[in-house]
């Protein structure tokens, strides 16, 4: 209740209320408080900015973890979280989606994927393969598919074939730096 500048508040959990005198509004303090609200709604926008752009990584992290496919429990934790940052990094480069999947089975052209490439490694039947989809195929892939081939190859025999084929990828990156442009 108002009553002659002075306003009545109640205190919340307590049982008594106490007066106060109210401020008026002058042209100075409507500035001011301008400039809270802005300054508000900066901080605000700051911190939805920000959401954005870590829900925006995490989804890049999460979309790339479901591309490696260790069907035989071959790779580190670390060598885990290294491959899924070489994918990140090719498919921000160049906009290429690129699976790798270590497999018991062998693999076929029926498993070449429509929308990207797929590194494919059976240590037991010792193959290495890179599968593109036809419409991309081109002599300079092929030799990128071949160099994937050959540099993983010795590591069937001493069983360094994991380390390898991180290495392959790095490889395999530094491919589509000469051969494609960076978006």
């Amino acid at each position: 209740m108002d009553i002659g500048g002075y306003c009545e508040v109640i205190v919340f959990f307590r049982n008594k209320t106490q007066a106060r005198a109210v401020r008026p509004v002058t042209h100075e303090r409507e500035g001011l408080t301008l400039f809270r609200v802005l300054l508000l709604m900066g901080v605000l926008g700051g911190v939805c900015w920000a959401f954005w752009i870590n829900s925006e990584r995490f989804a890049y992290k999460l979309g790339a973890q479901g591309r490696l496919e260790d069907e035989i429990q071959a790779f580190s934790k670390e060598q885990r979280a290294e491959i899924v940052q070489v994918i990140v990094n090719i498919e921000k480069k160049f906009s290429v989606k690129l699976w790798m999947r270590a497999s018991k089975e062998l693999f076929s052209s029926v498993d070449t994927p429509d929308d990207g490439i797929l590194l494919g490694i059976c240590p037991t039947g010792r193959q290495t393969v890179l599968l593109v989809p036809p419409l991309w195929r081109s002599p300079a892939l092929s030799g990128l598919a071949a160099q994937t081939q050959d540099y993983v190859a010795p590591g069937f025999d001493n069983g360094q074939w994991p380390e390898l084929a991180l290495k392959s990828l790095y490889l395999l990156e530094a491919g589509f730096n000469s051969l494609l442009p960076a978006r």
